[in-house]
């Protein structure tokens, strides 16, 4: 119910909260770019390795197909 009542109008909210809402944002934000750069971490490692393998199956098709 308190929460109902400070979500409401924005005249009546006390300082505490709009000050927690603003560290609670800023907490979100640093979190959220800290996912975002371990997604992109873990994109680019997926990246190598599926280009490791291609050419590690490329190599043991040239070995394969390769006759004297």
């Amino acid at each position: 119910m308190f929460i109902v009542i400070l979500c409401g109008n924005n005249d009546h909210k006390p300082l505490w909260f709009s000050s927690a809402v603003e560290r609670l944002k800023a907490c979100d934000d640093a979190f959220r770019k800290q996912l975002e750069q371990e997604r992109r971490t873990h994109e680019q490692h997926i990246q190598t390795l599926n280009n490791e393998k291609q050419k590690e199956i490329e190599q043991a098709n040239a070995r394969v197909s390769y006759r004297p």
